[in-house]
């Protein structure tokens, strides 16, 4: 007769499978997101993400260095500032598409004439010192990610 291990016991010594770590820590890991992200569609897609992530790398978890608990908060913070680093690039894409994209009331010539004015600016700030060239592209920068 085979004895069977706990949880606990399997954790330690590595037996967990990811449908048991699924169904033991599910709820509370969807419950952590929530606390991350404070949206429950957010939560959700993190805490579905920080459990595949999770399962996907089951096989490494070392026990010696703490709980199944802090290793699935690490990788559910870890799965947020991803997502978060996701959602500030495509939202810096966006903003850099609607500066380059001609306006509805703007014609192709109008949008070419601004642009050899650009050129023509462009040209303008590489005769600038350095130091000032510096600071007009962290102004420009700081323009572009206003709203």
């Amino acid at each position: 007769m085979e004895a069977t291990l706990s949880l606990p016991e399997k954790t330690q010594a590595g037996q967990m499978t990811g449908e048991e770590l699924c169904r033991v820590y599910a709820v509370s890991v969807c419950r952590f997101a929530a606390i991350v992200t404070r949206n429950a569609a957010d939560a959700e897609d993190l805490a579905q993400d920080a459990l595949l992530r999770a399962v996907r790398s089951l096989r490494t978890y070392d026990a010696s260095r703490g709980s199944v608990e802090s290793w699935l908060w690490r990788i559910v913070t870890n799965a947020s500032r991803d997502a978060a680093s996701r959602r500030e690039r495509v939202r810096d894409l966006v903003v850099r598409l609607r500066v380059l994209a001609p306006r509805e009331t703007e014609t192709v010539e109008d949008a070419a004439l601004a642009r050899l004015r650009d050129s023509e600016l462009h040209a303008e700030l590489r005769r600038l010192p350095w130091r000032d060239r510096a600071l007009a592209r962290l102004r420009a920068r700081l323009l572009e990610v206003r709203p």
